[in-house]
């Protein structure tokens, strides 16, 4: 059976063109006006509402609300023309699941229509996404409504709460699968060559610049595109940014050539971006571009009911990774874990339980918990790695090409390792 799509366009042309453009997959009711919309909507179940934001006798916001109040299920994307979109930002919010900037082509339309009423469970996301907490709750909700649509998303939780796996699990559920999925830490750039790592440089542009080079942003077209430290971004290049968010396109630099792409942005933050607004870190109008949907990830220490589980998953991957098995004291260890802060988040939790498969005299109580166990986790996960890389070498009689291969390092890592480590034959 067919799912019905009801159409509110008041513009006859356009509202042929989806009408054509759909009919072959899915059943269509047509309206013009909010009051044709009052005669039909009721009479059907639809998978989703394509709503124009602009009507000849009502507006699509008041429609929307129309919408949400009576089923909470339906889909409903927003068109919009391009000086709408602040409007389509706030219909995002108030319910609507996308919105669509008039006109579309054909093959963009199908997909993104596909893309939404695509039948998917999202049960791997609870296997992935761990947690009991309301918090964790909302946040797989989150997962699935942003991974259903390409609108710009927020993510802001402190540091090793898990916000570039919310990105990564947006991302592997989209229709984006399978494309590049790029991180641009600005943090990590030097400020100098963040204009040229993000757009690219054409050859000749500066000395240096032997031939012409993608940047991130060239690289991650079809797929998307992670923005971590923005803060670490001066305004000029936040303007650039901001420009680009707005019209698709960039120039590399020191080129005239126009490229045009299609990504999608999420932009990750330890802090409210409001405050580095305040702060003068942050351009407002780039704030207002990126913030269409806001998910936050609470501290760890503010859902403690998410550590047993938490804990399991994660202890069931080091165990794998360690070839390490949990002691007898497991479950008494988790109940005394519970109450600990976990400043470092779920980041720190994880380092703790590495530190409790390693050591296997582990005695909680040796532990200051105020602080980080990452130079514990360090010192012990070395220990290991030394023993790994000597029973490698020993295996292929000290062939070291052949263990940076089994090892999956480079060859000149390897080396690196041995000599740090002081392995000798």
């Amino acid at each position: 059976m067919k799912k019905r799509i009801l159409i509110v366009e008041d513009n006859q042309s356009f509202r042929k063109f989806l009408k054509e453009s759909l009919k072959n997959d899915f059943d269509i009711e047509e309206v013009r006006s909010v009051s044709e919309f009052d005669e039909v909507f009721f009479r059907f179940k639809y998978s989703l509402v394509i709503l124009d934001i602009k009507l000849p006798d009502g507006s699509g916001v008041e429609l929307l609300k129309k919408i949400r109040s009576s089923d909470r299920e339906v889909k409903v994307v927003i068109l919009t023309a391009y000086g709408d979109i602040p409007l389509a930002i706030e219909c995002i919010k108030k319910g609507a699941n996308d919105f669509w900037q008039k006109p579309i082509d054909y093959d963009i339309l199908i997909k993104k229509v596909k893309n939404i009423l695509r039948d998917s469970s999202f049960k791997e996301i609870e296997k992935e996404y761990v947690g009991i907490s309301q918090n964790s709750i909302e946040v797989r909700e989150d997962i699935k409504k942003c991974s259903a649509t390409d609108v710009n998303v927020i993510i802001i939780g402190p540091v090793g709460s898990g916000k570039t796996l919310v990105s990564e699990l947006i991302h592997r559920y989209s229709n984006r699968e399978g494309k590049n999925f790029v991180e641009i830490d600005f943090a990590s750039l030097n400020k100098n060559l963040i204009e040229s790592e993000l757009f690219g440089v054409s050859k000749g542009a500066f000395t240096g610049a032997l031939v012409s080079r993608d940047g991130f942003l060239k690289i991650s077209d079809g797929g998307t595109v992670i923005l971590k430290n923005l803060d670490a971004v001066d305004i000029y290049i936040q303007g650039k940014i901001l420009k680009f968010l707005d019209t698709k396109s960039f120039y590399p630099v020191g080129s005239n050539r126009e490229e045009r792409i299609d990504t999608r942005i999420i932009s990750i933050f330890s802090e409210e971006p409001e405050n580095l607004v305040e702060k003068g870190y942050l351009r407002r109008d780039l704030l207002f571009r990126l913030n269409v949907y806001r998910i936050k990830i609470l501290p760890l220490r503010e859902r403690r009911e998410d550590i047993p589980p938490l804990a399991n998953f994660l202890i069931d991957k080091l165990e794998k990774k360690l070839s390490l098995k949990r002691r007898e004291d497991y479950n008494s260890f988790i109940e005394k874990i519970i109450g600990f802060e976990f400043h470092g988040n779920v980041k720190e939790l994880e380092n703790f339980l590495e530190v409790y498969l390693l050591e296997k005299d582990f005695n909680i109580d040796r532990y200051n918990f105020k602080g980080g166990l990452k130079d514990l986790v360090k010192e012990k996960t070395k220990e290991v790695e030394k023993e790994e890389i000597l029973k490698t070498l020993r295996m292929v009689k000290w062939n070291r090409m052949k263990a940076s291969k089994i090892l999956k390092i480079s060859y000149r890592s390897l080396l690196e390792k041995i000599k740090e480590y002081k392995i000798e034959k």
